[in-house]
């Protein structure tokens, strides 16, 4: 049997040890890829704003409508939306289906640029773990009026996400800056003080 002294015992073991912990580290090739899911804080309700989760939505890419119901004269809305940046990219807002499109009247969206972006007054540096985006929609001035929603709930906007590089479950939120406006020059707030928009969980794993 062979027999390693001194030198050669020491280089043997440094050799192996390294291939030892990286091994140990390493993820079995036969695990299901991560998958980037989320939960809603909240169904859609009355004067309120919820995410509902896009059936065209996959492991990387995460597309959330969201919803309004009982609303009358809406023009338009917006809010600031925070989201876990290990989690989760920010990847643009779309008009798509958006019920204020209703009789063919042009939509505007603003939040189209991921953040950071200083010169964007639609968006906000984000922190360490936490990105910022304003996002907001609206008829065209002038165009047509509000339209009314009733208690079926209808799309305002729609946003996309995309998987990031980390693993985990935090929230994502509407904090501030949230409103639904009328048509009325100047608009004036649907409800006050303001409107809730809800969030919800985001899971990565």
């Amino acid at each position: 049997m062979l027999r390693l002294r001194g030198p050669a015992l020491i280089l043997l073991t440094a050799l192996i040890l390294p291939a030892v912990v990286i091994s140990g580290c390493s993820r079995d090739p036969t695990d299901p890829p991560d998958c980037l899911s989320f939960a809603p804080a909240q169904a859609p309700a009355a004067g309120r704003v919820a995410p509902q989760v896009d059936p065209s939505s996959t492991c990387d890419t995460l597309v959330l409508n969201m919803m309004v119901t009982s609303v009358t004269d809406l023009f338009g809305g917006g809010a600031l939306v925070e989201f876990p940046t290990n989690l989760m990219n920010y990847a643009g807002i779309s008009a798509a289906g958006s019920t204020l499109a209703q009789n063919g009247v042009a939509v505007e969206v603003a939040g189209t640029r991921p953040c950071p972006d200083g010169a964007d007054e639609w968006c906000r540096a984000p922190g360490t773990t936490t990105g910022e985006v304003a996002v907001g929609i609206s008829r065209f001035a002038g165009a047509a009026p509000g339209v009314n929603v009733g208690v079926a709930p209808q799309r305002l906007l729609q946003l996309r996400f995309t998987r990031g590089t980390g693993r985990g479950t935090t929230a994502l939120s509407f904090p501030s800056d949230t409103k639904l406006f009328n048509s009325q020059l100047p608009p004036d707030d649907v409800i006050l003080p303001a409107p809730v928009w809800f969030g919800g969980t985001v899971t990565v794993n």
